[in-house]
């Protein structure tokens, strides 16, 4: 193995070219010599090690693929395994949280936990899959049962959460929009709101990275999942308090079963958040917290500078209008 300067192992690095339509381009991952002393991978079977680490050049830049057993058996195994016995594997690598899987739509997906911690992406690329966000169930997954404390128990659930009564045929690729944070004089007052959600949820990213101790970056998937809970009625103090009620050293940040699990998708999921937001609360009064203003806490001249949009010549004549009445 190389070497990097002073002696320290450099971690290897893996690249993949997909052979999809088109082709795609060689993706870069790395894999740290720490994976070899993690006892989880370490009581892997040689096969289900071979999966995990061709899941890291198999997933898009955000750590997701499609699940699908015979996919990952020909894209891993050559089709040299068995629908079966990948399967198994999986399910196997989820019952140890190193996976996540879960259905959007009746398709099924993995997440490789604790990929942002993991692997640096410098310019990710567009979502290949949806995320655990949009998840409509998930299947072998092990979390916390959190109507007591955080580190009592693990509960293995799969639930359906869908809750319109008609199916949705959308292709499951087809709903990662570009957000955008739009703020001027040319807003309109759902515009405004939007983008007021977006700072907040930058902020309270700011927030989980620094209590966690990994640096989440604002990627929209994390973006689009923090606003859909405000849209949902809860509010940012109850947001923050799950923050602070999971990553309280006497809760998930003091169990190194549970630091995995300190991450937007398990805390603000549709399907998850209901777990944490009244424990927290009443985490919250029997430990007598008052939240500062977060602005105090994370000031928004600290965050990355807001994307701006150029306004149309329809907003333009409307404002201009607008501003000839007053």
């Amino acid at each position: 193995m190389p070497k990097a300067r002073h002696g320290a192992s450099r971690a290897p690095r893996l690249t993949w070219s997909g052979c999809g339509k088109g082709g795609q381009m060689a993706r870069i991952r790395s894999i740290k010599p720490e994976i070899l002393e993690d006892e989880k991978t370490a009581n892997l079977s040689d096969f289900e090690w071979r999966l995990f680490v061709s899941m890291f050049v198999m997933a898009d830049d955000y750590g997701n693929l499609r699940g699908d057993p015979g996919y990952v058996c020909g894209v891993a195994t050559w089709s040299r395994g068995s629908r079966e016995s990948v399967a198994k594997s999986l399910e196997s690598l989820a019952r140890v949280s190193l996976i996540t899987i879960y259905r959007v739509r009746g398709q099924r997906y993995i997440a490789i936990n604790g990929w942002s911690k993991h692997q640096r992406v410098d310019k990710p690329g567009k979502p290949h899959c949806p995320g655990p966000s949009e998840a409509d169930a998930f299947e072998f997954q092990e979390v916390a049962n959190d109507s007591r404390n955080p580190r009592e128990t693990f509960a293995e659930y799969s639930r359906d959460i869908r809750e319109t009564l008609s199916p949705d045929l959308r292709s499951p690729i087809s709903d990662h929009d570009q957000d955008q944070y739009v703020e001027n004089k040319f807003s309109t007052p759902a515009q405004l709101a939007k983008s007021e959600n977006q700072t907040v949820a930058l902020q309270l990213l700011e927030l989980l990275s620094e209590r966690s101790g990994v640096a989440y970056r604002g990627g929209k998937e994390h973006v689009r999942l923090i606003t859909a809970r405000l849209s949902d009625g809860y509010t940012v103090d109850d947001l923050r308090l799950v923050i602070g009620y999971c990553a309280d050293e006497k809760g998930w940040q003091g169990d190194p079963k549970m630091q995995c699990y300190l991450r937007p998708e398990t805390l603000f999921g549709k399907a998850t958040i209901a777990r944490y937001a009244d424990p927290a609360r009443s985490w919250a009064a029997k430990s007598g917290i008052a939240l500062a203003p977060l602005d105090e806490v994370v000031p928004r001249s600290s965050l990355p500078q807001a994307k701006k949009t150029a306004p149309s010549a329809k907003q333009t004549a409307m404002a201009q209008s607008q501003e000839g009445v007053q």
